[in-house]
This record gives C-alpha cells, sequence and structure tokens, in this order.
C-alpha cells in the first residue's frame, strides 16, 4: 500500500467532516478568514457583515480550514502501521459514510418535519 493509497481516503474524510461540521454549525468552527466580496476585503477569523461593508463570506475560509484538517489526518494516517490502515479502511468505507448520512439527516431534520 503506497503512501498515496494511505493518505487520500485519510484526506477526504477529514475534509469532509470537517467541512461538513463548519458548514451546520456556523459559528462554532471559525473560518480562517472572512471576505467581504461588497468591498473586497479580507479579514483574519469570524466576521461580522454590516450596512458599511455588506454579507460575510465564511466559505473560503471553512474551504481553508477543512483542507487544513483533511492534510493533518492524511499525515497522521503516514504514521499507522500498514496492517492497522489494511484493516481499518473497510470499516472506514462504510462507516464514513453512513455517519456522513446520520449527519445530514440530523442536519436537515427541520425540512422534513
Amino acid at each position: 500500500m503506497s503512501w498515496m493509497e494511505r493518505a487520500f481516503p485519510a484526506f477526504a474524510l477529514g475534509f469532509a467532516a470537517f467541512y461538513a461540521c463548519a458548514f451546520e454549525f456556523n459559528s462554532g468552527y471559525l473560518p480562517a478568514f472572512t471576505y467581504y466580496p461588497a468591498v473586497n476585503e479580507f479579514v483574519w477569523f469570524f466576521g461580522l457583515g454590516s450596512d458599511e461593508i455588506g454579507p460575510p463570506m465564511h466559505w473560503y475560509g471553512w474551504m481553508v480550514n477543512a483542507t487544513l484538517a483533511g492534510a493533518v489526518l492524511a499525515a497522521l494516517s503516514q504514521l499507522l502501521p500498514v496492517k492497522i490502515v489494511e484493516k481499518a479502511w473497510p470499516v472506514v468505507a462504510w462507516a464514513g459514510p453512513l455517519a456522513g448520512m446520520a449527519f445530514m439527516i440530523y442536519a436537515d431534520r427541520f425540512f422534513f418535519m
């Protein structure tokens, strides 16, 4: 099993999990920066909108944080022994999407009630 075969699934899992949490719990996971498109300005971390600067966009900051979370998980996957990764991958391949679906059902529960 090459390093890429170990790193990419871990990156995908870390990226998706962090992004889903950042999207659902907007103020709980601070973006790396906030972008104000009306005035073309960036502010570090979380920024609020106002009448002068317009609405904020946190999405770019969430993408940066999710990329960093995925990279950290990919790097940590390289520290695990190959035997553990080979045994854990089939479990993660099923548990990850199932957990994602359960999270989305929870997040969208208000649309179905």
